[in-house]
């Protein structure tokens, strides 16, 4: 992984994305609108807008389509001042490590959207699995038991 800044914001600018999509996962280019300032990683959680189309951060809270989870970033993207990007690389199928997924704010796997139904589910009805990984070292050989 690669860390530079963005004016005073850090951004990671090369990483490797095999932790995030991890089997039978389709890429498409789609245009991204983003806020002012926006620095967003591979694995953000990404809605379409209804009027257009076009993707923005998922937000449980938003009426604007963007509250329907169906993409996830395969590249990184900042934006100085807000604006639209074209050909940004996104997953649009397969199945996804939810520990290397981001969202806005307190919004998470399990959040439920209102009226809508589960973060999961609906990343599931879009065709994207999310994968709940467990840590098991404490299984692995050698390890001592009590």
């Amino acid at each position: 992984m690669k860390i530079n800044t963005v004016g005073t914001n850090p951004a990671i600018t090369a990483n490797d994305i095999s932790t995030v999509f991890v089997g039978n996962n389709e890429f498409d280019d789609r245009s991204v609108t983003l806020l002012s300032g926006a620095n967003l990683l591979v694995g953000t959680v990404m809605g379409p807008f209804t009027a257009n189309e076009n993707l923005a951060l998922f937000q449980s809270g938003n009426s604007d389509g963007t509250q329907r989870p169906k993409y996830v970033l395969a590249e990184p993207i900042s934006s100085a001042g807000g604006e639209t990007k074209d050909n940004v690389r996104v997953c649009t199928i397969g199945k996804i490590d939810s520990s290397q997924l981001f969202f806005d704010g307190t919004d998470a796997i399990d959040t439920i959207v209102s009226g809508v139904g589960v973060v999961k589910d609906l990343m599931k009805d879009a065709g994207l699995l999310v994968l709940v990984s467990r840590e098991l070292s404490s299984l692995d050989n050698g390890a001592s038991f009590a």
